[in-house]
């Protein structure tokens, strides 16, 4: 994959040529750095703006020029990685070599104003559709509180890793939700456009200048330059592990073991721990699910995952409660063994082989194009084409000097009070 980098004022271009798609994709994000406030903002603005455009003040008027467009699609999409949030307006189109000349003009109009022609009255959103967002977030926010599997996974973060991003409400500061205003909300609007380091990224069947050229010409953007942001939190090791239970009303208890890896490297991070993974707690063939699920039956399913913007694995499973102790320490034996050196280099190559597979069939996405790209630029990942080649020189080594990485910090089960049920 190869990207050319341009400079518009502030605001960093990357154009991605690609000739074997009919359709273009390209992104605007908006980064700015995570506090719970900021989330919670973030989601509620990009809501609004869903919901009507000073142009288009209802969804289905904005839905009626989408649709004379040849079908092109806007939408706003949101991330947190580390300390970073990012709200990113994105736009999907078949080229017009397949429809009509000039159709970018009208694309980038289009998209331009949803992000400058916002629907605003007397200086705040209008109230209406606020209200609108916020009764749909609270309907959202009902739904999670009622999923025990959120309320574990809650629950566990906070214990965890307290105040931090990691432990962060899917929503942000949930008490904000009765709170923000079109006025307050509109402030943060302005804030952004003016603060929030903005990068453009599009691919597909492009034409270089013309894209440069017509960025400047339709797209309002400045934002600032950019700013260094943290991917990456070294952990504190602690010698005793904590240990919680906590009640709630369902039938099958779920545990979740929280580990701190020290000393992640960025090489652990993005090759060494894939393979630790796949291996340890990765899928069906793992050793986690052929020791505790295959051999011991303690539970349908069980599986692990790593953290590299946090520095963290966790192991989460739904279990009897009775077979707590049992679990655990089913757990911390096969990563001993990990640690060891115990277990085949054929799964290392079976490994490798997925992931090199899963890394080429991202080449068929657009999307996942311009992912590679962002995260090669904001968070020091390696294009496609090298991951492959650093993946196949993982060996057993440096599978087992990350497993020597990795330290029991929390266990953390939601105990089912009403009558466990058989595995």
């Amino acid at each position: 994959m190869k990207y050319k980098k341009y400079k518009i004022k502030n605001t960093d271009v990357f154009l991605i040529p690609i000739k074997k798609y009919k359709y273009t994709f390209a992104r605007i994000i908006y980064t700015i750095p995570f506090s719970l406030e900021n989330k919670t903002y973030s989601i509620f603005l990009r809501d609004v703006l869903a919901k009507g455009l000073k142009k288009y003040p209802t969804v289905e008027a904005k839905a009626k020029v989408l649709d004379e467009l040849y079908g092109v699609d806007i939408y706003g999409s949101g991330n947190q990685n580390g300390d970073t949030l990012s709200m990113a307006f994105n736009l999907s189109f078949i080229n017009d070599k397949y429809t009509e000349p000039n159709m970018l003009d009208k694309y980038l109009e289009l998209l331009n104003e949803h992000i400058n022609g916002p629907l605003i009255k007397d200086g705040a959103f209008v109230s209406e559709k606020v209200e609108e967002v916020r009764k749909h977030l609270k309907e959202v926010l009902e739904n999670l509180n009622a999923n025990p599997n959120y309320v574990a996974d809650e629950k566990f973060s906070n214990v965890f890793l307290p105040n931090t991003g990691y432990s962060a409400h899917e929503l942000g500061d949930i008490t904000l939700i009765d709170k923000i205003n079109g006025k307050d909300l509109y402030d943060f609007y302005l804030r952004i456009l003016k603060e929030a380091y903005v990068s453009i990224y599009v691919c597909g069947d492009i034409k270089e200048k013309e894209w440069l050229t017509k960025i400047k010409k339709y797209l309002n953007i400045n934002g600032s330059a950019k700013k260094d942001y943290c991917f990456n939190f070294p952990q504190e090791i602690n010698n005793k592990v904590k240990d919680i239970e906590e009640d709630f009303e369902t039938k099958q208890s779920i545990i979740y073991m929280g580990f701190k890896i020290k000393d992640f490297t960025l090489y652990d991070r993005l090759y060494a721990s894939l393979i630790f993974n796949y291996i340890f707690g990765g899928g069906s063939s793992s050793k986690l699910f052929m020791n505790i699920r295959e051999k011991h039956s303690l539970c349908y399913s069980v599986h692990s995952n790593i953290s590299g913007n946090y520095n963290v694995m966790t192991v989460t499973s739904m279990i009897n409660s009775k077979n707590k102790d049992k679990f655990v320490k089913l757990v911390y034996d096969e990563l001993k063994n990990m640690q060891d050196g115990d277990f085949p280099i054929n799964e290392i190559e079976n490994g490798k082989h997925f992931y090199i597979n899963a890394i080429l069939s991202d080449e068929d996405s657009l999307n996942s194009m311009i992912n590679s790209v962002m995260k090669k630029e904001m968070m020091h990942f390696d294009l496609p084409e090298e991951r492959i080649e650093k993946i196949k020189k993982i060996s057993k080594e440096d599978i087992v000097s990350l497993a020597n990485k990795i330290y029991p910090d929390t266990i953390y089960m939601l105990k089912g009070v009403e009558q466990d049920e058989e595995i």
